[in-house]
């Protein structure tokens, strides 16, 4: 900042010596006068632009700041830096037209070259992607992404990047290939396979619903399901029958030649009983009235649900568990009881009840229990003062210890409190009469009267013995006056006519309120701390204020004004206080610019350091403003003018006109200004300020125009622009592992990229497939020599679908070779081509079928 001081002497004053006029009076020789430097700059003051500023001269070096080093009228000339728009702040900017300046703008960078400013992970020194990610981020015209077969997939990725139907989310089938790049060649993930059933016994039949699919049959598996027994060879399907006595079903048909009418699986022949299901041979015998087992006997004591019975000799209905006997039926003099104790007692049993005579009389293993009818109340003594607690009681058929047949006690755990004790003022029912405390206890004390509720009783009334006090009663009798609250022996004494503390004096010099007097010689009404006394009324010469600093001048005094005269007027301590009537008002000058802040004053009988006597300054904490400062584009009034950054401020900047409002400016239409003005930018990039479309950054497109203002028209990497494929043989068709993206064909590239060999004419998706030895794929379609009528040179192949050797006469198709299902190139003979068991040779059966084809 360029500061100026001027400096005005008074008539009289003695100036700056390097400032004193010449001397005009006759004889004196003037041309002797040396030149000032006040900044020792090496430049005189009449040539340094800033004489006071060491740093800027004729010959100093220019620097980029805003101000001229230098003093040649221009700023920052030579030294300035270009700054570059960033609009994705990732520190590259466009290589359009950059800002000059000092120091970094917003939204800029000081390197250029990024190739696309609208996204933050492209530039120079980005990272490129991996293989999957076609962009180019770092701008060197290439990425890590391939993709031959253009299945959308690349080829880091895919297992093989040469067939469009083999990729990661393909769909597996079963043809001997790993279509969905799982590792696994017609997985079980398959959409075809065949279904294969369980063959556990190796008998050419699985079981029911133990089924899986796959591609290859598994071993252990079958074709043929409806094996009922897939544990046994002998059973499947196929099997013959046994006789009649086998309960088995061998083929899997539902029916046996076995003859059991009550489906016990004993044949007729060999039960007793073929019309009951629960008698046969191996039965077990029950208590039914039947021969289960068929043994010839009915109803046995080994019968499986024998009852057991008790001998019941007392006849109580309760048997002896000792005498038991297991049968059927139960014999004389028995029961199904077994819980009598003594079976020679009809009194004893377990539902008597028990007695208090030493026996068990209920059977439940105890003598005497506490359940005993005849029990008698017993009740706890825990204090042992033969009293006990009417709460805690037990009935047992004897005396239990610690406890008594009185329970009267009012408190069991105090063997002091009992219904025989002496009452005393406890807060305790001690003789348990239900009463605390009464009136009547031995250690009962005196209350008296407290009248005045001042905590002392009054001593001319008879005390009343009570455990607790009676309303109004204290234990003392000490109050000289029970009518007055404020008066009793623990009172303090007031300045009042009354003897407060009842001592029998009244307003003594300790009164508690007593005030403090001072001496006051000169009659002023102030006092002197040096001479003072205690009393309830003011004594002669005396009076109540002790900060008189002064007690011989009555012009002295607190209540003083304060004078600029050398002397503590007002008594505070000091003399010349700044609140003196008279003192003149200083401004603060804290950034020594000579012109005083306004905001800032304070009066002074002398003035303080720092200060100045005028209030013009409108920033005093710098010294670059001022009155008469250097304006400049920062937010300040540099010259105290009462604007901010005004348009001539000496580093206002340009602003360019933005006429489509797209934020890139015209460069022939600009102004200066502190602050951006509406419709403008601070960037004169703008190719076309008629079309908000056209601007730096904006996405080119194949249209015919600059879009993004760079220079080149409808690039490669326009948005929209097409994919050709080189089609080297010219045939119409392109490679897709070799593609372009342009808005034009390139020389030899078309959008087409079908061919699958782009150096042969002959061969792309219109050709005709051919049947040939080379085994070449004509037409493009991923398969050589086509399974299908379409190539050229086919021949009929019939169909053998039941796999037994013998082709169809009726299903066949047009193939370059034999495959697995139309495996013969002859008529077939196969009369049932759905059926293995049928074709000509086949033994012949009685099924009402051809099985031999022989008609």
């Amino acid at each position: 900042m360029l500061s100026l001081a001027l400096f005005v002497g008074c008539p009289g004053e003695t100036g700056n010596k390097d400032s004193v006029p010449p001397d005009d009076s006759p004889g004196t020789d003037d041309s002797n006068t040396t030149a000032t430097d006040a900044d020792n700059d090496g430049s005189p003051d009449e040539e340094d632009c800033a004489p006071n500023d060491s740093n800027i001269y004729p010959e100093a070096a220019e620097v980029c700041d805003g101000l001229d080093q230098n003093c040649n009228g221009q700023t920052d000339e030579g030294v300035r830096h270009s700054y570059y728009p960033d609009n994705d702040a990732d520190g590259y900017g466009s290589d359009g037209p950059p800002q000059e300046g000092c120091t970094l703008p917003t939204g800029y960078a000081e390197q250029a070259g990024d190739c696309n400013d609208q996204s933050a992970a492209t530039h120079p020194n980005a990272p490129e992607a991996d293989c999957t990610d076609p962009t180019d981020y770092n701008g060197d015209g290439s990425s890590g992404y391939t993709d031959a077969d253009q299945d959308g997939v690349a080829a880091c990725e895919d297992c093989d990047d040469l067939n469009a139907a083999i990729h990661p989310s393909a769909v597996e089938t079963c043809d001997g290939l790993d279509n969905n790049c799982d590792g696994a060649t017609d997985g079980p993930d398959a959409v075809d396979p065949g279904t294969y059933y369980t063959d556990g016994d190796g008998d050419g039949y699985g079981a029911d619903g133990s089924s899986t699919t796959s591609c290859v049959q598994p071993n252990g598996t079958s074709a043929l399901d409806g094996d009922c027994n897939d544990a046994d060879s002998t059973t499947n399907p196929g099997a013959s029958e046994g006789d009649c006595t086998d309960p088995n079903d061998y083929n899997c048909d539902g029916s046996t030649g076995y003859a059991d009418n009550d489906g016990d699986l004993y044949a007729a022949c060999a039960d007793c009983d073929d019309n009951n299901p629960t008698t046969y041979p191996a039965a077990i015998e029950t208590c039914d009235g039947a021969d289960n087992n068929c043994d010839g006997a009915i109803d046995e004591d080994s019968a499986v649900d024998a009852r057991s019975w008790y001998a019941d000799t007392d006849a109580d209905s309760y048997g002896d568990p000792n005498a038991l006997t297991t049968a059927c039926n139960a014999p004389s003099g028995s029961i199904e009881d077994s819980s009598d104790c003594d079976d020679g007692n009809g009194d004893i049993h377990p539902n008597s009840p028990e007695w208090c005579d030493g026996l068990d009389n209920n059977c439940d293993g105890t003598v005497d229990e506490d359940s005993a009818v005849d029990t008698l109340r017993w009740y706890a003594d825990t204090d042992a003062d033969s009293y006990g607690d009417p709460s805690l009681t037990t009935s047992t058929c004897y005396l239990p210890s610690n406890y008594v047949e009185d329970g009267s006690d009012c408190d069991d755990h105090d063997a002091t409190i009992r219904p025989d004790a002496i009452e005393s003022c406890d807060g305790r029912d001690n003789n348990c009469d239900g009463t605390v405390d009464e009136d009547s206890a031995l250690d009962a004390p005196e209350w008296y009267p407290d009248a005045d509720a001042d905590g002392y009783g009054d001593p001319a009334a008879a005390g009343i013995p009570r455990c607790t006090p009676p309303s109004g009663h204290v234990a003392n009798n000490d109050d000289c006056d029970d009518g007055n609250g404020a008066v009793s022996p623990r009172a303090d004494e007031f300045c009042n006519t009354i003897d407060d503390n009842c001592d029998g004096n009244t307003d003594e010099d300790s009164a508690l309120d007593a005030p403090t007097w001072y001496a006051d010689a000169d009659g002023d009404r102030y006092g002197t701390a040096l001479d003072s006394t205690r009393a309830c009324a003011e004594p002669r010469g005396y009076v109540g204020d002790s900060s008189d600093c002064d007690d011989s001048n009555a012009a002295i005094s607190p209540r003083a004004d304060e004078f600029c005269n050398n002397i503590d007027d007002n008594c505070d301590g000091r003399s010349d206080e700044d609140s003196a009537i008279d003192a003149p008002t200083w401004y603060s000058d804290s950034d020594g610019d000579n012109y005083g802040d306004p905001n800032r004053g304070s009066p002074a009988c002398s003035q303080p350091g720092g200060t100045v006597g005028n209030a013009e300054d409108c920033d005093d904490s710098s010294a670059t403003i001022h009155p008469g400062a250097a304006e400049y584009c920062d937010g300040i009034d540099s010259d105290c003018n009462g604007t901010n950054d005004d348009d001539s401020a000496l580093n206002a900047a340009t602003w360019y006109e933005d006429s489509d409002n797209d934020g890139s400016g015209n460069l022939s239409r600009s102004r200066s200004a502190c602050s951006q003005p509406i419709g403008s930018v601070a960037n004169s990039s703008d190719c076309d300020d008629t079309n908000s479309a056209v601007k730096p950054g904006a996405t080119e497109t194949c249209n015919s125009i600059d879009d993004n203002c760079d220079g080149i028209i409808d690039p490669n990497s326009s948005s929209g622009a097409p994919t050709w494929y080189l089609d080297s043989d010219q045939d119409g068709y392109g490679d897709r592992s070799r593609s372009s993206i342009a808005c034009s064909a390139p020389a030899q590239y078309v959008a087409d990229n079908s061919d699958c060999n782009d150096s042969n004419t002959g061969i792309n998706p219109s050709a005709s497939e051919v049947c040939d030895s080379s085994n070449t794929d004509e037409d493009c379609d991923g398969s050589a020599d086509n399974q299908d009528s379409s190539a050229t040179g086919t021949r009929a192949y019939y169909a053998d679908a039941d796999l037994d050797g013998y082709a169809s006469p009726s299903n066949s198709l047009l193939l370059c070779d034999a495959s697995t299902s139309y495996p013969s190139s002859s008529v077939g003979t196969d009369c049932n081509d759905n059926s293995n068991t049928v074709y000509p040779g086949a033994a012949e059966s009685c099924n009402s079928i051809d099985d031999d084809c022989d008609g």
